[in-house]
């Protein structure tokens, strides 16, 4: 249970973490062939707007956009894969299992989208710029667990959806969300 606090702390929302400890699998973290869908959502020109930008404003704008997209993430019952950069990964039904992995992470990546729009309206208004972003979903079977050394590890998924979420979303223009065929059909 430590190591289940210690590696998934930060990723799951606390409540679902609590969930998770007094119900836990001890294989969980050991990784498992699972059905999930995955969200990469990835702000446009962000390197263009990032040497634009003085050092204090980019890191104060992207914690506030990452951390609302991190809410949003939470909220449907995703779980916080990772930060790259700009862009934030999801996934949904890894670790809590859940049925409608697709439809929550769809319904995600839209309000991601209309949150999104409300703080560059906001910042726009107080003289700041946040770029687009794009998004991308997919769904089926890939391996989850905690991968990494035991001075950093983290728990997340790897496997050919994976990399059709991250491709869909480098396709996705700003504002747009671009879905698999499998997370279409899962819906």
């Amino acid at each position: 249970q430590r190591r289940m606090r210690a590696v998934l702390s930060r990723s799951v929302d606390p409540k679902v973490l609590e969930h998770m400890l007094q119900h836990a699998d001890t294989h969980l973290l050991s990784g498992e062939r699972v059905v999930l869908t995955v969200l990469f959502a990835d702000l446009r020109g962000s390197t263009e707007w990032a040497e634009r930008t003085e050092p204090e404003e980019l890191v104060a704008t992207l914690n506030a956009f990452l951390g609302r997209m991190t809410d949003v993430i939470f909220k449907y019952g995703g779980t916080l894969d990772k930060f790259v950069g700009d862009e934030v990964i999801g996934l949904f039904g890894t670790p809590v299992p859940m049925a409608d992995h697709a439809y929550r992470a769809a319904c995600a990546a839209l309000e991601m989208q209309q949150i999104h729009l409300e703080l560059q309206n906001t910042m726009r208004q107080q003289g700041r710029e946040l770029p687009f972003m794009g998004v991308g979903v997919s769904s089926g079977e890939a391996i989850a667990g905690e991968f990494g050394h035991p001075i950093r590890s983290e728990f997340t998924a790897l496997g050919r959806i994976i990399n059709l979420g991250s491709r869909l979303c480098s396709a996705a223009q700003g504002g747009q969300v671009l879905i698999s065929h499998t997370t279409y059909d899962m819906i």
